[in-house]
């Protein structure tokens, strides 16, 4: 007589089990056991009964993308605070997020906006050490810019961001300061902080120097009119002042390469009228 197996055995954690035969998924789910972060558990049924980190593999690409999944729910029509779980899942997601980085991997954030909440990040793509395609943008070049640059944090965004061929500069303003970030690259100091621009920023300061850095560099877009458009990416937790000015820098110089022409074109410059 054959025996049902128990409903143990039949459990998964971290993917569902078709997932599971995808190595960069088992690599991404040793990179999270290693550090003690929770994996979501699935049942028989491919739901999920025990919250935490879920891996879905993209063949094509070779990439992994990270969410959070909580318990499902055990009544039909149970209230859920999903403000309170978007706030839970960013936190964790960042968290995580420093893990791979530290560890090589590609991150990427996905970011969604929701009614009547800020714009939350949603999941993290994760791209193995052994097949990130960097392109024209190799890390190494960001990394030893920012090696032996400062003495400040700023100094060391912007020399990796300076590497990559992206004009910045440190600026200072009623006692906090940022980094400046044209989204056209012709522009000087000037034309930047007048027009379209990305402020790159940790926790108001970015003249500290580069020992003093503890929180992750913010990049945000502002309109010539001075509207905030939103954020565009927010470093990982746990990397190094020069990881972090890298890592920054490269997701800047990414970011203005797609996105760039398409805003530049919605926001011409007015036309100079002859003296």
């Amino acid at each position: 007589m054959q025996l049902n197996p128990p409903a143990s055995a039949l459990r998964t954690t971290g993917a569902l089990p078709a997932s599971l035969k995808s190595p960069q998924v088992r690599a991404a789910i040793a990179v999270l056991t290693e550090a003690d972060r929770p994996l979501a558990v699935f049942n028989e049924h491919h739901e999920c009964i025990e919250a935490g980190a879920y891996l879905d593999p993209r063949a094509r690409s070779g990439e992994v993308v990270m969410d959070y999944l909580v318990q499902d729910a055990a009544e039909p029509g149970a209230a859920i605070d999903y403000k309170a779980l978007r706030e839970t899942r960013e936190d964790l997601l960042l968290d995580w997020a420093g893990l791979f980085w530290a560890a090589g991997w590609g991150v990427q954030e996905y970011r969604e906006g929701c009614p009547n909440d800020v714009e939350r990040l949603t999941r993290i793509i994760l791209t193995p050490p052994g097949v990130r395609a960097e392109g024209r943008y190799p890390l190494a070049a960001a990394l030893a810019a920012a090696e032996i640059a400062g003495p400040s944090e700023g100094d060391k965004l912007c020399a990796a961001l300076r590497a990559y061929g992206v004009p910045a500069f440190l600026q200072r303003y009623a006692g906090a300061s940022h980094v400046l970030v044209a989204v056209d690259r012709t522009d000087d100091l000037a034309d930047a902080d007048a027009g379209l621009r990305l402020v790159i920023s940790s926790d108001e300061y970015a003249d500290r120097a580069a020992t003093a850095h503890d929180e992750p560099w913010s990049v945000q877009l502002y309109t010539p009119a001075d509207d905030f458009e939103g954020q565009v990416f927010r470093a990982p937790e746990g990397l190094t002042p020069v990881e972090e000015s890298a890592v920054t820098a490269w997701a800047v110089a990414r970011w203005l390469d797609k996105e760039g022409p398409v805003l530049l074109a919605r926001h011409p410059r007015p036309a100079t009228v002859p003296a």
